[in-house]
């Protein structure tokens, strides 16, 4: 029997000038996957606005590449199915093209 559980250290296996992006683009789906978390297909969450998402984002980046060590970005995108949004591949080519991202 274990009493005593501390963390002693907690490693990851991303470079240090990585950031790792988890998004939610939507909850919209089509199918329903047995191994999708509940909630991930409702459709209540619908597109978000692409100017106004892209700004937010690109805020957020910017900072890291002026306040940080951090200069790649590594996008998981989550929730849903992305690609039914009609302006998924312009978000993937807009920060693939300005911030070099990984998706």
């Amino acid at each position: 029997m274990i009493d005593n559980m501390n963390i002693v250290e907690v490693k990851q296996n991303w470079k240090s000038d990585v950031v790792r992006i988890d998004i939610t683009i939507s909850n919209i789906c089509n199918y329903k996957c047995w191994y999708c978390f509940e909630g991930s297909n409702t459709g209540t969450y619908k597109w978000p606005d692409f100017d106004l998402y892209v700004k937010n984002l690109s805020h957020l980046m910017d900072h890291y590449l002026q306040t940080t060590n951090k200069k790649k970005f590594d996008f998981h995108v989550l929730g849903g199915e992305a690609t039914y949004w009609n302006r998924f591949f312009d978000f993937i080519a807009y920060f693939k093209q300005r911030y070099d991202c990984i998706f």
